[in-house]
């Protein structure tokens, strides 16, 4: 038995992604071969009655000084290691 991990991050008012995701989910979730991991927005409660896991994640909180810089980031096209851990290095 495998795990599968399905990211269902999608909005609904994203239209296609939104709907692909839930047909894909609904065509899986009688599959009893694999074992299926739901990971979506913590306020999203559409996969709670379905039967598979379902893991809630918050959005992450972007401090200002992180927003400014990536908004150079972007502007300039640079991409340095600002936000990366010694660890990811």
């Amino acid at each position: 038995m495998k795990k599968i991990a399905i990211l269902a991050f999608g909005d609904k008012h994203e239209g296609g992604v939104f709907q692909y995701t839930q047909s894909l989910i609904d065509s899986l979730k009688g599959d009893t071969g694999n074992s299926y991991i739901i990971f979506c927005n913590e306020l999203d409660k559409r996969f709670d009655d379905y039967g598979l896991e379902v893991r809630k994640l918050d959005r992450p909180k972007i401090n200002l000084l992180k927003k400014i810089v990536m908004a150079f980031q972007c502007l300039f096209i640079f991409r340095g290691t600002f936000f990366l851990q010694k660890v990811k290095l």
